[in-house]
């Protein structure tokens, strides 16, 4: 899926930037405004990785795969 280093370095500036901006908020949301505790923590979890694993997806399956270059690896057995 990530074809070469600034494609890499872009997703994970994207997941940074996407768990403060989504977790964070939601963490607090849950434990402090609603009080809900360490549930809440887990809640705000798996909202950000629901959310982070659509993208992720919706990604993948916008991807041209018919136009990315496979290359050989040099040296190997």
């Amino acid at each position: 899926m990530f074809r070469n280093w600034k494609e890499t370095r872009r997703a994970a500036c994207w997941a940074g930037q996407s768990q403060w901006i989504l977790f964070v908020p939601l963490a607090y949301l849950f434990i402090v405004q609603l009080d809900m505790g360490s549930i809440g923590a887990w809640l705000a979890l798996y909202a950000y990785l629901t959310v982070f694993g659509l993208a992720v997806m919706i990604r993948f399956y916008r991807t041209d795969w018919s136009a990315v270059r496979v290359r050989e690896a040099h040296g190997a057995l």
